[in-house]
């Protein structure tokens, strides 16, 4: 499973895209995946908790300080981190 979020830099206010893909040639599936979008500190700032079917999504983090953030999802045992930049 791949994470993707993109246009990375983003500003807070637009959504960010999101590709969930295993395969994709596999059939769509959907799971409970938690993204956490953490600060430099570790600090946790946004959470999204829901059920995603494989393909893209929109998401909004809301209301983030410009800066680098690392973004994880989880999905069952697995989890992956990506590093994302906020800019306005």
């Amino acid at each position: 499973m791949n994470l993707r979020l993109y246009p990375n830099s983003f500003s807070p206010s637009y959504p960010s895209q999101l590709s969930l893909c295993d395969n994709p040639f596999a059939p769509v599936v959907t799971r409970n995946t938690d993204l956490l979008l953490y600060d430099v500190s570790g600090r946790v700032v946004a959470e999204v908790s829901q059920e995603f079917p494989t393909g893209t999504h929109s998401v909004i983090f809301g209301d983030l300080a410009e800066g680098v953030y690392f973004c994880t999802m989880e999905v069952g045992d697995f989890s992956v981190t990506e590093t994302v930049v906020v800019s306005e």
